[in-house]
């Protein structure tokens, strides 16, 4: 369930977010930016694959994910509103 709500609260304001930030930057960085974000997708996907096949613990996942998340929504995707 956790992780249901961390790909959610990752895809739709992440996705807004990437969409502001990359306005006015420059083309590398905007490829570069949006690139770390589908890793970061990525990263949940190993994250349920790692904890269902190879029996890693669940909350160093969900810590990992969850400082990821917070790090990358306050330097990359804070302005997340819809305009």
């Amino acid at each position: 369930m956790a992780f249901a709500f961390g790909v959610i609260v990752l895809y739709l304001p992440g996705g807004f977010g990437i969409l502001h930030f990359n306005k006015g930057k420059p083309k590398a960085i905007a490829r570069c930016v949006s690139s770390l974000w589908v890793l970061f997708m990525l990263a949940h996907v190993l994250a349920i694959y790692r904890i269902w096949f190879s029996g890693d613990s669940l909350y160093v996942w969900l810590v990992a994910l969850f400082l990821g998340q917070v790090v990358f929504f306050a330097t990359v995707a804070r302005d997340v509103s819809t305009k």
